[in-house]
């Protein structure tokens, strides 16, 4: 599995131009402070969403006497996923940081993983806005972009990361 998630996001940064070794450099010494500061927004993110979470169930207990379908049971069901996928990414990230500042290959493998879900979340959220909140896909498409960025900067410092 490792070896293609590892093949997948070379191949995916070959079409680009390559950094130069002073760049590579640069991200195998800093790429775990990038990393810390995803873990810490992504836990940050996943207190927004309990929170968004508990409110809708206040919501629902006071006006709807607890309905369970349609957009309401939609809405609980992504506000569910998007918190586990956060408390996830979170963990991932903090995982990889470690990994990352000892200039191990394990933590670049945990990086590229969480950059893989939440990208593959980033495209969901895209078309999920395009069809049911236009106005929303601005945040879902830099999600996307960004996600799709540090995928090619992944791909890019792999050969940095020798370590086992």
């Amino acid at each position: 599995m490792s070896d293609f998630i590892t093949t997948l996001v070379t191949k995916l940064s070959q079409p680009f131009p390559s950094f130069d070794s002073k760049t590579k450099a640069w991200f195998r010494s800093n790429l775990w402070i990038i990393s810390l500061v995803m873990a810490i927004i992504a836990g940050l993110n996943a207190l927004r969403l309990l929170g968004n979470f508990l409110n809708t169930l206040r919501a629902m207990g006071v006006y709807m006497d607890y309905y369970n379908g349609g957009m309401v049971g939609f809405l609980r069901l992504h506000l569910v996923v998007s918190m586990l996928l956060a408390i996830g990414m979170a963990i991932l990230l903090g995982l990889a940081t470690a990994g990352l500042k000892q200039q191990k290959r394990v933590g670049w493998f945990l990086l590229v993983l969480a950059l893989l879900i939440s990208t593959g979340f980033a495209i969901v959220g895209v078309l999920l806005d395009v069809v049911l909140a236009p106005a929303l896909i601005v945040t879902s498409f830099v999600t996307l972009l960004v996600g799709l960025a540090m995928l090619y900067v992944a791909g890019q410092v792999l050969d940095q990361f020798t370590k086992r």
